[in-house]
């Protein structure tokens, strides 16, 4: 390969648009690291080979300058400014991999690695690490160069992580024994892939024994006689995904549990001839484990479960889901005082209908860092829960709820009142549900994710209350109200123009909103909709909800004046401020132990646009309301009564609000109420109450690393059960 080559090779640059300079800089060290043949001759034809398959670029690399300009000569290509006796290439090789490994775009670690043959020699193996196969023609290419004989460098060697599940259907048994010379292979994902045999399957696993990651998850093929091969060729095995893999039985999973005790993470969801023996054997030998998914492993009774408790302290995250036999006797023996699961992240109770209030009582205390808790269909659940659940205050941030019918506003005032960090709350078909626990909900600061589908109580007020939320309109992200009969287009339409952040809507089955002027503009609906699911479908995503809010903005119908919104908010934030002194007092007078309904305010049916307000009464286009029940005189006395507590010392939180509120004379000043040509001033004491309510917690969130990625990996999961796409990463 001749200068001009390499030349043209170092033009080659990715997402930095400083490579060129760090490239011609850095070949400074030729001169002192070598003499430039010698670069020509370390890249040689490999870096061809580079160039025909850049395993990490799903792009084809950008040319920062033109090609066809005569190159100039090396030497003028080494800066002047730079000392000769500098030479980033004398850096120890450590510390060059080290720094290479912060090149987090593919195309820029490719670029570096051309820079010299010391670099390339740190960085080649890096590049190669971590191949992304998004198709057919990729993998082809990765095939054809792994298999070239001689080269420089050993990349078959250097691959670590092979993810063939997105080509899925189209991997064969021919292309997986081409990868078979991958024998450092360290972790191997083929969800999906129908089309391999357990004997494809077989001699990979003979060739690449040091593997400790591998999904085989939705593979027809995979057998107890694979999963025994599996258990003796792998013992090194932290974590296996079996998930629909229907044929293995009780056998092969006691032999893999002998072998593998290493594991650390382990999936048999839907894997439905698995009975408590293979449960009890994976308790026996695999003590490390710290996820555990036996979701649909309807033979697997209490007992089992009871032993995962007794023999898992560390346990992370553990999905039950479909459990049918699943009852309290899993959780009796779990005390506080005895067990302890601080490290427990993530209870998946989904369908277990026959748990009840006395198991929440149990796990809950016992694991008080839960961050996602999934009890949909647990139709036992009660308003009694909340007591248990409330205790988790900060650290819960999914909760989902669907089809608990028997729950009340109660449970959401208690709810909102603790846990103030919940980013995603799953309320579908809850039917006692009214305004007020939307009103209540309106307080969380940091909700992104919010599903009313089928809360047929739920009206225009809820939609209003979200938007004279002080963080609502800011962070809401996904709103599912499918089937909220009620609603009308003047809401929906202030709704999508006030989110900014809204990127999914869901109002299915919504009267009001099925016509084909707005229904032209959201998603297909799925091919298997019967014609009347198809006629009522309703959802809007991406650029759907974009259109929706221009066309409803320019609308003389739907649209909403800066005036008008103006009023809505200082109606509702009236309504806002006496009901959540009224969920305060009600939590103190109430107390965790009773269901008693919350007071409520009296609201008629809200007009479409709030024209003006004047004390106690909304003048609008459609009528006069009366907010009878919600007069300033009344919110000001249940505040008072509230602070009254604070100060007497009945909750340190209140307390500290109190005191905080009191020193800050801006937020003071700021939270005044314009209404018509008078404005309506908050005393400290009502202050007070809106800082507790309205910012409940002031701290940032303390997460680390591996926190983040499981709260993107919750999400994935979460939208999976309500059946939406998941924006966040693939837990594959």
């Amino acid at each position: 390969m001749t200068c001009s080559a390499s030349y043209k090779k170092l033009a080659v640059a990715g997402s930095s648009d400083s490579f060129w300079t760090s490239a011609s800089s850095s070949c400074s060290s030729l001169s002192s690291d070598s003499n430039p043949k010698d670069f020509d001759k370390v890249m040689g034809d490999d870096t061809d080979l580079l160039d025909a398959c850049p395993p990490n670029s799903r792009d084809e690399p950008q040319l920062l300058i033109s090609t066809s300009t005569t190159p100039p000569p090396l030497s003028a290509m080494i800066s002047d400014t730079i000392p000769a006796t500098t030479s980033y290439c004398n850096l120890p090789s450590e510390l060059i991999v080290l720094i290479f490994k912060f090149l987090t775009a593919p195309n820029d670690l490719r670029s570096a690695i051309l820079a010299c043959k010391t670099w390339c020699s740190c960085g080649v193996s890096l590049l190669w690490s971590k191949p992304s196969l998004l198709t057919v023609s990729a993998a082809d290419r990765m095939v054809r160069t792994i298999a070239i004989p001689n080269t420089i460098f050993p990349y078959a060697d250097y691959i670590r992580r092979l993810n063939l599940s997105f080509l899925a259907v189209d991997v064969t048994d021919d292309m997986l024994a081409q990868f078979a010379t991958c024998s450092r292979l360290e972790r191997l994902l083929l969800a999906g892939s129908i089309q391999i045999s357990d004997v494809a399957l077989k001699q990979i696993l003979v060739r690449c024994s040091g593997l400790y990651s591998l999904d085989l998850s939705e593979i027809p093929s995979v057998t107890d006689s694979l999963l025994e091969s599996v258990a003796a060729q792998c013992p090194r095995l932290h974590t296996l995904y079996l998930g629909s893999c229907p044929a293995i039985t009780d056998d092969s999973v006691v032999k893999l549990a002998r072998s593998c005790p290493q594991l650390k993470r382990l999936k048999l969801s839907h894997c439905e001839l698995l009975t408590d023996r293979s449960i009890l054997a994976l308790m026996e030998h695999c003590q490390q484990l710290v996820e555990m998914d036996i979701t649909n492993c309807s033979l697997v009774s209490s007992d089992a479960i009871h032993s995962v408790f007794d023999s898992l302290p560390q346990i992370r995250d553990i999905n039950l889901t479909l459990l049918a036999n699943l009852t309290d006797a899993a959780f009796s023996s779990i005390l506080p005082t005895t067990h302890r699961f601080e490290q427990l992240r993530v209870l998946n109770l989904t369908s277990c209908a026959l748990i009840t209030d006395d198991s929440l009582a149990r796990i809950i205390p016992a694991a008080p860092r839960l961050r996602s808790l999934a009890l949909t269909k647990c139709d036992k659940i009660s308003d009694e829960s909340a007591g248990a659940i409330k205790t988790l205050g900060k650290h819960l941030h999914y909760l989902h709820l669907g089809h608990c019918a028997k729950i009340t506003d109660h449970f959401i005032v208690t709810l909102v009142q603790h846990c103030t960090r919940i980013r995603y709350l799953d309320l579908a078909c809850c039917s006692k549900l009214t305004d007020k626990a939307v009103f209540a909900l309106a307080q969380l600061p940091k909700l992104r994710r919010i599903g009313l589908v089928k809360c047929s109580n739920i009206t225009d007020h809820a939609i209003y209350a979200i938007l004279v939320s002080p963080t609502l309109p800011q962070t809401l992200e996904r709103v599912h109200l499918s089937y909220c009969v009620d609603l009308t287009e003047q809401a929906v339409a202030a709704l999508v123009s006030q989110c900014s952040k809204l990127t999914h809507l869901s109002v299915t089955g919504v009267p009001k909103l099925i016509s084909p002027e707005y229904q032209k503009f959201c998603r297909a609906p799925p091919a298997e909709f019967t014609a009347h699911q198809r006629d009522v479908f309703c959802v809007f995503s991406g650029k759907g909800v974009r259109e929706l809010r221009n066309y409803m903005q320019e609308h003389p119908k739907t649209a909403i004046s800066a005036a008008d919104m103006g009023n809505i908010r200082t109606a509702y934030r009236r309504i806002a401020l006496a009901v959540a002194s009224m969920v305060a007092e009600a939590e103190m007078e109430i107390g965790e132990q009773s269901s008693a309904p919350m007071s409520s305010p009296a609201m008629t049916t809200m007009p479409p646009i709030l024209a003006q307000s004047n004390g106690n009464l909304l003048s609008t286009s459609a009528g006069i309301i009366q907010l009878s029940d919600i007069t300033i005189a009344t919110a000001n006395s249940n505040l008072a009564t509230l602070a009254t507590a604070a100060t007497a010392g009945t909750t340190q939180e209140m307390e500290e609000d109190v005191e905080q509120v009191e020193q800050d004379s801006e937020d003071m000043e700021d939270i005044v109420f314009e209404s018509g040509s008078s404005s309506i001033s908050l005393s400290t004491v009502e202050m007070a109450a809106i800082h507790a309510f309205t910012n409940p917690e002031n701290r940032s969130d303390e997460l680390d690393e591996e926190d983040l990625e499981l709260d993107a990996i919750i999400v994935g999961r979460l939208d999976d059960l309500i059946g939406v796409p998941s924006s966040g990463t693939s837990t594959r």
